[in-house]
């Protein structure tokens, strides 16, 4: 009957997508991140589509469970492309330097009472978001919930 007593307390201390999501949106707010950008901390969808902000969007993006929670994150921080002297737009290779490095700081490690984030790649800005003439910096966090 132990286990079953155990499993049922596991069962109901594991958080939704939208649960863990709240918990690191609260977290990025009182870092600096949002300060060093000049758009919004969003939820993935709820970005507008003609943005030219550099905004910051939450996703999540698969979890599972065992001795614990694991969820796996998206945070990407979109990055204007910068004029190359030419009129042609390019990525800005100093900015996305900047906001990676803050990344890396601000997600190295992070305990939250019972949450753990860490990186689970090393942040990168690879896409293009051509219609809004931007590139993103995306880090891929590991969330864990010890229950």
């Amino acid at each position: 009957m132990h286990w079953l007593n155990e499993s049922r307390r596991k069962m109901e201390s594991l958080l939704s997508d939208v649960e863990i999501l709240v918990i690191l949106y609260r977290y990025i707010t009182g870092t600096e991140l949002p300060r060093l950008v000049n758009g919004k901390v969003l939820y993935e969808g709820t970005r507008p589509l003609d943005s030219r902000s550099e905004d910051i969007v939450l996703a999540f993006n698969s979890g599972n469970i065992a001795d614990y929670q694991q969820s796996y994150l998206y945070v990407r921080i979109y990055v204007n492309d910068m004029d190359n002297g030419s009129g042609v737009k390019v990525k800005d290779l100093d900015r996305c330097k900047a906001i990676a490095g803050v990344c890396n700081r601000i997600f190295k490690e992070v305990a939250e009472g019972d949450y753990i984030f860490s990186l689970d790649e090393v942040p990168h800005s690879n896409n293009r978001v051509d219609v809004a003439q931007q590139h993103v910096v995306t880090c891929k966090l590991l969330f864990e919930n010890n229950y």
